[in-house]
């Protein structure tokens, strides 16, 4: 074989470096920032985006005649033998880097697959049962698992329906409603993970024969976001919290206070799936940012690397505290005997509950004015849902984002936290908006329109939701618009 630099003639098929000039045979380079073998001809990098500096291959330089190299390119065979072992120890590092991730990916992979048939929710209760049995609830703990929306849950609707409690069809309507997003989300958590999880596989097992280039993480990464992602969305559908505090009264004069407390949440193994997920899926994003190495002496890089967390640890605190960002209402009854009650709970099983609670007081004259009021509260309901479930989507896909940028692209992510703000504001919104109408309606049909029940609205969760995803979208347009004006 010829030498493509010094046009030397190499006897040695297996040959790699030049024995006359030291340059490699198949016209490749290193990368001065990561070492990676790229193309002579390359400007940038294909693996880590840096510069390729114009000198480290010298294309002018052609041995004379005589054997003697010119003045210009006036270089020695040790001096190319250092370099070659210089990029020998960097190519060694990129490996061992290259397994870091790849075990990392397939970590992710095995941790999402198995806990995604795991996720599950259970209630919780404290205080006196008998405080849930006065207001009609159901006090017996609950547990739902991820399959619960394919079957049980048109089940329990099927037998509501039997039970003909109500006139009207709207909690009937708000259940089916509910369960068919349950079951959307349910199915396409599994879809995702799974798809996502056998790419990564797939993938993994090319790396692991052939040394290709390690795509597993990647598709690793999406595979625990889109479990995660299916945690937080079945958590914004079965999220709730009651308090009450009741004097059921004895004589006209005393009567027996009672206080309960119930929560619907995660479930332990549920928690622990994301625990562990979280955990390794910090441990790949710090891998994969350790791996740019040289690039780290870039001012560019540091840049990028602050506004990336900072971005991500406001995506981070959207996403947790918007699970439970739905608008709640305190409902307290001044008159007579004090009762102080307070919900925190999705929307739609909530205003169910309205109604099966307003009904029995005012049938059978029930006014078609407060249909199409209920109607209302239920459309804003469904919108507040689903912004919510768009909160969650857009703040963890910025977080996936931000681990796979290293180099500062940020359209992508500049998109999403845009999404994640204008989520907030409509989530915010519509929640306000359904909650006010029903408990309007709901003070005006018990008390005739007097002030013996007053209602406030728990705006909490969702306003810190609103705020932090606002931080996100700050961060994410000054680092758009300053990232291009930042030197190497």
């Amino acid at each position: 074989m010829e030498c493509l630099k010094c046009g030397a003639n190499i006897l040695e098929d297996s040959a790699v470096f030049c024995p006359e000039c030291g340059a490699r045979l198949d016209g490749k380079t290193s990368c001065p920032t990561c070492g990676e073998l790229i193309d002579d001809k390359y400007a940038f990098c294909v693996f880590c985006g840096a510069k390729v500096d114009e000198n480290t291959t010298d294309k002018s330089c052609n041995l004379e005649q005589d054997g003697a190299f010119p003045p210009a390119c006036d270089t020695t065979l040790a001096e190319n033998n250092e370099a070659s072992l210089s990029n020998e120890n960097g190519k060694r590092w990129n490996s061992v880097f290259a397994w870091i991730r790849a075990g990392l990916g397939i970590t992710l992979t095995l941790l999402s697959l198995v806990f995604v048939f795991m996720i599950g929710f259970q209630s919780v209760l404290a205080g006196d049962a008998l405080a849930f049995v006065e207001m009609g609830m159901d006090s017996d703990p609950q547990t739902i698992k991820l399959f619960y929306y394919f079957g049980d849950a048109y089940k329990e609707i099927s037998d509501l329906k039997e039970m003909l409690l109500f006139q009207s069809k709207l909690p009937i309507i708000g259940a089916y409603i509910h369960a068919i997003i349950g079951t959307v989300i349910s199915a396409a958590t599994i879809a995702c993970v799974v798809g996502f999880a056998v790419l990564a596989i797939i993938n993994f097992t090319k790396f692991a024969i052939t040394k290709v280039e390690n795509n597993s993480g990647k598709w690793a990464v999406r595979s625990v976001i889109a479990y995660l992602a299916g945690c937080a969305a079945l958590y914004v559908l079965n999220f709730c919290t009651v308090n009450l505090d009741l004097i059921i009264p004895k004589t006209s004069n005393t009567g027996t206070y009672l206080q309960g407390v119930m929560a619907i949440g995660y479930d332990i193994v549920t928690i622990a799936g994301i625990v562990l997920c979280s955990v390794f899926l910090a441990l790949y994003a710090i891998v994969n940012y350790i791996k740019l190495g040289k690039a780290w002496k870039s001012k560019k890089t540091v840049f990028n690397f602050v506004f990336g967390v900072l971005a991500a640890a406001f995506a981070i605190v959207a996403c947790a505290v918007g699970q439970n960002a739905i608008v709640g209402t305190t409902i307290a009854i001044t008159a007579g005997f004090p009762q102080n009650i307070q919900f925190a709970m999705s929307q739609l099983p909530f205003s169910s509950f309205l109604v099966s609670f307003i009904e029995p007081q005012i049938s059978p004259f029930f006014d078609s004015q407060y249909v199409n009021q209920m109607n209302t509260s239920y459309a804003f309901a469904l919108v507040q849902e689903i912004m919510a479930l768009g909160v969650v989507a857009c703040s963890l896909c910025a977080i996936a984002a931000r681990i796979f940028e290293t180099e500062g692209k940020t359209k992508g992510t500049l998109l999403l936290s845009i999404l994640t703000a204008a989520f907030s504001i409509a989530q915010l919104i519509a929640g306000i908006v359904s909650q006010s109408i029903m408990h309007n309606l709901c003070r005006e049909l018990l008390t005739g329109g007097s002030a013996a029940i007053t209602t406030t609205l728990i705006v909490s969760n969702a306003i810190i939701t609103l705020v932090f995803a606002g931080l996100q979208l700050i961060t994410s347009i000054i680092h758009s618009k300053t990232a291009k004006i930042i030197k190497p």
